[in-house]
């Protein structure tokens, strides 16, 4: 089972791109890299949420955004 939650994201990622490119927006892509986090309690937990509730308020001030970085 080595390497197997890499292997989900990317079979993930590869339909996901190929549905957007299809659908019309050939410019679409991933961020790069991801990291796996053990959450060990409940508190980390509430946190990991909070924060992925409010990461999509805060992509046009993230340097990576698409949009930025044409602008540039």
């Amino acid at each position: 089972m080595n390497g197997a939650l890499g292997v989900v994201v990317r079979l993930f990622e590869g339909a996901v791109t190929k549905r957007a490119r299809n659908a019309g927006y050939e410019d679409f892509g991933w961020q790069r890299n991801y990291y796996e986090r053990i959450i060990r309690s409940q508190a980390e937990l509430n946190a990991t949420r909070a924060y992925i509730i409010q990461n999509p308020e805060r992509w046009q001030e993230d340097e990576n955004h698409p949009l930025r970085l044409r602008q540039e």
